[in-house]
């Protein structure tokens, strides 16, 4: 899922996504847009996207986010950082074995554009050999 800090776009547009999948850890998947909510950086959005749409996503201790968007949604757009929070291991497997995070990460990649992950996030890397040999 995608995480979007309320920050109101400037003229220079920077995008981050954080894709969510369910039983992640709330903290690593909301943290990231409050300190930018915070920092009042008015040139950069952030979008909270659900892996398995815009439904609700109940977390791994209760806590129930409601992403802005589906990542099917929103995965053609660019952002200038994808981040990849952790969570259990329900919650890494279904980043590591969906099609759509794998592409979106190669793309990123091979745009020269930064790629963040928390804790057990780097396991979605995997499948696509991302960052091996780097």
């Amino acid at each position: 899922m995608q995480l979007e800090a309320r920050a109101k776009s400037a003229a220079l547009k920077h995008k981050i996504e954080s894709s969510k999948s369910t039983h992640a850890l709330e903290m690593q998947a909301t943290q990231l847009a409050m300190v930018i909510e915070q920092s009042k950086i008015q040139a950069i959005k952030v979008t909270l996207a659900g892996l398995n749409g815009a439904a609700p996503v109940k977390c791994s201790r209760d806590v129930v986010l409601l992403p802005d968007a589906a990542l099917a949604d929103v995965a053609e757009e660019k952002y200038d950082l994808i981040v990849v929070p952790g969570g259990n291991s329900t919650s890494v497997k279904q980043l590591a074995e969906s099609s759509l995070v794998g592409k979106m990460l190669k793309s990123q990649d091979e745009s020269s554009l930064l790629i963040g992950a928390i804790c057990a996030g780097p396991k979605s890397f995997i499948p696509t050999r991302l960052g091996w040999g780097k």
